[in-house]
């Protein structure tokens, strides 16, 4: 037998699932409202990624031709100390090292879109060549 405290609880729990359809409305029109917010919330962070992906990638270019050492740049400084770090990191863990991935990364990012023959941003030309390959491997699958 279920104690008092117990049955006002499932009195309580059967209001809330009987509650009037006015009151679900209400809860269906509030709900809709979130998620509508959530995607526009969502989208506007989606909208900032790639305006900071531009920026990095703009920044990426600059520095290879940048030689001013306190440059005013946006991000000038910290895009070059992240070079110098690639150049020398030792780690040596799985994964590899955060920074440098990210790094990496980003230099990916710039070789896809680069149409300059003769780029000078490091590691472009040989990352143009293996996606190049890598095109040319999914072709010759595709055809098989």
């Amino acid at each position: 037998m279920a104690s008092r405290e117990e049955e006002q609880q499932i009195r309580a729990a059967e209001h809330l699932l009987m509650a009037s359809g006015e009151d679900h409305k209400r809860l269906t029109d509030y709900l809709e409202a979130q998620s509508i917010r959530d995607k526009e919330i969502s989208r506007q962070e989606e909208e900032e990624e790639v305006v900071q992906a531009t920026q990095l990638q703009r920044t990426i270019v600059h520095v290879t031709d940048c030689r001013t050492l306190l440059c005013s740049y946006p991000f000038c400084l910290i895009v070059k100390s992240q070079f110098y770090h690639v150049v020398g990191c030792r780690t040596r863990i799985p994964g590899g090292c955060p920074l440098c991935k990210k790094l990496g990364f980003l230099l990916h990012l710039h070789a896809l879109r680069c149409q300059q023959s003769q780029c000078r941003t490091p590691c472009c030309r040989d990352l143009k060549e293996r996606h190049q390959q890598q095109r040319q491997h999914q072709v010759a699958g595709d055809r098989s």
